[in-house]
């Protein structure tokens, strides 16, 4: 079920949370444990008591989590923005940290993003086996680096890999630290017909010699007309396994989450 803030009162810290078939129903301090001070019109994770038209609010949690001060990478908005689904390791040496981020494939996203970290240092996830799914990408603030132990040398930027962003709780972060981060934003290629004009993104990195600063650069620029195209990446088995079962997992959830409600 779809909820979202009806109204809000910093002052008061009261405020009334609404959904297409419910509400609007109000909520204080005891339904509000982190603390967070809402906005009218955000999406949230609410949470009943008794019978799911008894109009009792247990608690109400921000779908997209709070994240420290001045920890935003600016040129990850539009990455941010569109929430992308998926993200998958691609390359991971001593030189070059690589993450695909979009929404299963190159195939099937509109757009996607190439996150290419230089000489990095950590993170401590295991490519194989821990779920990059939903991720939300940012500075590491001074407070995490030093309860994780960082060594940030004054070349080097620490940053955070926060996984699960956008549906309640988030799930683990992962941390590194890294000379440079380069940022390559590509579209979906899609079949040229004959006659038909097509389009291609040029894509840009940035320079590693500037500790810690991030840009992106993308030109659309015209192509000749072809009859032969640039195949995407097609996931294999397992990816599209892995996809589904994603998928699978949250949809089981959510519904899991809706019976508690209902039961009430």
């Amino acid at each position: 079920m779809a909820w979202r803030i009806h109204s809000w009162s910093p002052e008061r810290g009261r405020g009334e949370v609404i959904s297409p078939q419910l509400g609007p129903w109000g909520f204080g301090a005891a339904e509000n444990p982190r603390g967070v001070d809402f906005e009218v019109g955000e999406p949230v994770v609410v949470e009943l008591e008794g019978p799911a038209d008894a109009g009792r609010v247990r608690s109400v949690v921000p779908c997209r989590q709070r994240q420290p001060e001045r920890t935003e990478i600016a040129e990850l908005a539009e990455l941010h923005a569109r929430r992308p689904v998926d993200a998958r390791v691609e390359t991971w040496t001593e030189e070059v940290l690589r993450l695909w981020v979009g929404d299963c494939c190159e195939a099937c996203s509109e757009v996607w993003w190439r996150l290419t970290f230089r000489r990095p240092s950590g993170p401590a996830f295991d490519a194989d086996r821990d779920d990059l799914s939903m991720p939300l990408l940012r500075y590491a603030s001074d407070g995490e680096i030093a309860e994780h132990a960082l060594e940030v040398s004054a070349d080097r930027r620490a940053y955070c890999v926060v996984t699960d962003h956008g549906s309640g709780p988030d799930g683990p972060r992962f941390y590194l630290v890294a000379d440079a981060l380069e940022v390559e934003r590509g579209e979906r290629w899609s079949e040229v017909r004959a006659g038909a004009p097509s389009a291609r993104i040029t894509r840009g990195e940035v320079s590693p010699s500037v500790p810690g600063q991030v840009s992106i650069r993308a030109a659309r620029e015209p192509v000749a007309t072809q009859r032969r195209v640039r195949r995407p990446h097609v996931p294999d088995g397992d990816e599209v396994v892995r996809g589904v079962n994603r998928r699978m997992s949250r949809v089981a959830a959510d519904g899991q989450r809706r019976g508690r409600e209902a039961s009430r």
